[in-house]
């Protein structure tokens, strides 16, 4: 039966890729989202482009073009003081510029020195990172966030040691913010999936050990709507060496795979209000919005697919 998953993956990973690579601009850009500042593409590729790292070998070298003219793309579009934002319009955040960061080092291209030292002004007084910067006006748009924290340490890590100050800091934060449940809480999204699946690839890619039972017993109990939280959870099952246990969702993915070699989008992403702290709590916290070129969704499906088939 393996070799046949094996192969089945394979193909599905390759035709989610070609939808990938087909919707690409000539500019290198990925575009995708309509939220109230508009459709997004520096943030929009810096995603995409940083998830096809995970690809198997051939995948990926077919990718290799892709990924580096979308970082040089970005590279030419950082914001004169540093950093990216969702969009051109819209201030740098930690979180575009972050994703930024780990796309032009996976595409061997080197940042600029003040890219980083902008996104040192993002960590907060309790070591975490908020999205955007305190400006005198206190929100919960400029507290940290267990959402975009593992981000911003990763992207620290392609240049910084582990125990530099604002990483070993920002890694307080993160084990100080997981929930009893084993998981972590996500401010912008509408499920602890994405949160919880960052926060254990930062901790497995560091070495650090945690009790996980209480993590996994948590993350099989999850109940995910959409094909995005479906592939976070694979993704934070493989974080835990849980491979038996994705399977499943595995095959759910493979199932639910578009004919384009897409997976369906959902509403995924919350503009959470500002006067909202812990949306997780909350009635209303936000709109939700989906990802209508449905280019968040399949990269983030065609990353967790590939570090299955990278186990087999």
């Amino acid at each position: 039966m393996i070799p046949e998953r094996k192969a089945l993956l394979r193909q599905s990973i390759a035709s989610g890729l070609d939808y990938i690579l087909g919707l690409q601009a000539a500019d290198g850009c990925w575009t995708d989202w309509e939220l109230p500042p508009g459709s997004s593409s520096t943030w929009t590729t810096a995603y995409v482009g940083y998830q096809l790292r995970s690809l198997p070998a051939d995948n990926r070298a077919r990718a290799a073009g892709a990924v580096r003219l979308a970082a040089r793309g970005l590279l030419e579009k950082q914001f004169a003081e540093g950093g990216w934002g969702f969009n051109e319009t819209v201030e740098p955040d930690a979180d575009s510029t972050a994703f930024a960061i780990l796309l032009a080092a996976s595409a061997g291209e080197a940042p600029l020195e003040e890219t980083y030292t902008r996104l040192v002004e993002f960590q907060c007084p309790d070591g975490g990172f908020s999205t955007y910067r305190f400006q005198g006006d206190r929100n919960s748009w400029v507290v940290s966030h267990a959402d975009v924290t593992p981000i911003v340490l990763f992207a620290f890590l392609t240049k910084y040691p582990r125990g530099s100050s604002a990483v070993s800091r920002g890694l307080d934060y993160v084990l100080q913010n997981r929930t009893s449940a084993g998981l972590w809480n996500s401010f912008w999204w509408d499920s602890c999936l994405y949160s919880t699946e960052a926060n254990l690839s930062l901790l497995r890619a560091l070495g650090i050990q945690i009790d996980t039972g209480e993590t996994r017993k948590s993350l099989l109990r999850e109940k995910p709507r959409t094909a995005y939280e479906i592939a976070l959870l694979v993704s934070s099952l493989i974080s835990l060496d849980s491979d038996a246990s994705a399977w499943e969702s595995v095959d759910q993915l493979t199932a639910q795979q578009q004919p384009d070699g897409s997976w369906k989008s959902a509403p995924i992403l919350r503009v959470t209000r500002r006067d909202c702290y812990e949306p997780w709590r909350c009635d209303n916290p936000g709109a939700l919005f989906a990802d209508p070129k449905r280019l968040f969704t399949s990269a983030t499906v065609i990353a967790a697919l590939s570090k299955v088939y990278a186990r087999m």
